[in-house]
């Protein structure tokens, strides 16, 4: 286990790509199960953000599916369909390491909410989605032979295109 978490700290730290991860299920299986649970945790401690179990479990499925669906149709188009697995796996367990790093940040975001605190505790939540996406944007990079900044514009859209769905379900539902 602890492998597979160094492993994603060094895609997170840009010291290895999703070429080093492993295209075995078992692993896809742990990192979208650690996906699914973290993303819920997040959600449930998520400052005004009421929703039922059911209601944010279907949001991550299909915030996911879409995204790996984009993911997909962007790898068949460059023709290298076979990066698939590793690409999907690279791309949620460093979401699955981002989360986590957010997660004292969302919580303490709720319980001091005083002045300056939450400017800064906004910030830092700011900071980490830009790494988020320049990590999007290191992995589409490496399984895409692009530029970063083409990768890093492509982890824009996908990461706009999911959270305009996750609100769109979350208005409705």
């Amino acid at each position: 286990m602890k492998e597979i978490i160094v492993l994603f700290w060094d895609i997170c730290r840009f010291k290895r790509g999703p070429e080093s991860v492993p295209a075995e299920p078992v692993l896809a299986g742990v990192v979208f199960l650690g996906y699914l649970l973290t993303t819920l945790v997040a959600i449930g401690v998520s400052p005004g953000l009421e929703l039922s179990f059911f209601a944010a479990f279907f949001v991550v499925v299909a915030t996911a599916s879409v995204t790996l669906g984009l993911v997909w149709v962007l790898l068949f188009f460059k023709g290298v369909t076979n990066r698939y697995i590793p690409t999907v796996i690279a791309l949620v367990g460093a979401d699955v390491v981002l989360t986590v790093l957010g997660l004292p940040l969302i919580v303490a975001l709720e319980y001091l909410s005083f002045d300056g605190v939450a400017d800064l505790l906004g910030g830092l939540l700011i900071l980490l989605m830009g790494w988020s996406i320049v990590v999007g944007g290191f992995i589409f990079h490496r399984a895409l032979s692009m530029s970063l900044m083409q990768g890093s514009f492509i982890s824009i859209c996908i990461m706009v295109s999911s959270n305009y769905l996750a609100s769109f379900l979350m208005a409705s539902g």
